[in-house]
């Protein structure tokens, strides 16, 4: 066997095919409004933006949407740490990311698993924005 051969046989071998297929998504809906039933907490001045609910096959419904507040991020953060404490939520706070600010709390209850991400307003004519995902049971 030439050394070419060879070669083109040793690309073949570990060239693997996936072990599973890609998701093949059922559902995918865009949001005009609040969903109807959301399991998290939301800001008494909460303003929706947009979202959307997505289900792939053999999967949990996956919702995510955006909405903005007056309120500081910090006072937002720590308003979400006590609302879903006192929920019965197990919480986990992720790290600060750099740049623009963002922080991020994942929680679960009941099955139920969410990320909420906070973002503090680029300039002093901006609202801090909120984006909440979460599976459903």
């Amino acid at each position: 066997m030439s050394q070419q051969q060879q070669s083109q046989q040793v690309q073949s071998q570990s060239i693997q095919q996936p072990r599973r297929p890609a998701p093949v998504e059922s559902v995918h809906r865009n949001l005009q409004r609040w969903p109807s039933t959301v399991p998290v907490p939301l800001p008494p001045d909460a303003k929706f933006v947009a979202g959307y609910q997505s289900q792939y096959l053999n999967t949990k419904s996956m919702t995510f949407f955006r909405f903005t507040t007056v309120n500081p991020a910090a006072s937002v953060l720590d308003w979400y740490k006590r609302s879903l404490q006192s929920a019965g939520w197990v919480m986990r706070e992720n790290a600060s990311t750099g740049g623009r600010s963002v922080s991020s709390i994942s929680a679960t209850k009941n099955g139920v698993s969410c990320s909420i991400n906070v973002l503090a307003p680029l300039t002093s004519k901006d609202r801090t924005a909120v984006q909440i995902s979460y599976t459903d049971r």
